[in-house]
């Protein structure tokens, strides 16, 4: 099966070789030589930060600022439709300080 291809649409599919399988992107020279231009985007260092999976309302704190977290202790409540999740500190931390946002709109 063929397809026409636009000028300057890259082409991208899998590769297999002898059980080896590669995912491959097919460009132009030029369209080649602009991507390797692109810097790498490097993804935040999100470890110091306590991130929810859904969103929720912090229903009490139990470390008070400055103060240091021991792993495994306590750091908070939240509530969660309906249900209680007590985050743990997974290592020896501090607390810096709060920041809640909310990404519901109105």
């Amino acid at each position: 099966m063929t397809r026409e291809r636009r000028r300057g649409e890259a082409q991208a599919g899998e590769a297999d070789n002898g059980g080896a399988s590669a995912r491959v992107l097919v460009r132009s020279a030029r369209a080649a030589e602009l991507a390797a231009r692109i810097p790498e985007k490097i993804p935040p260092d999100m470890s110091r930060f306590l991130l929810s999976p859904m969103p929720n309302l912090v229903a009490s704190l139990s470390v008070a600022p400055g103060r240091a977290v021991k792993a495994g202790e306590l750091i908070c409540v939240v509530d969660a439709m309906k249900m209680e999740n007590a985050p743990s500190a997974t290592e020896l931390m501090s607390r810096q300080g709060i920041r809640c946002g909310s990404t519901r709109s109105s």
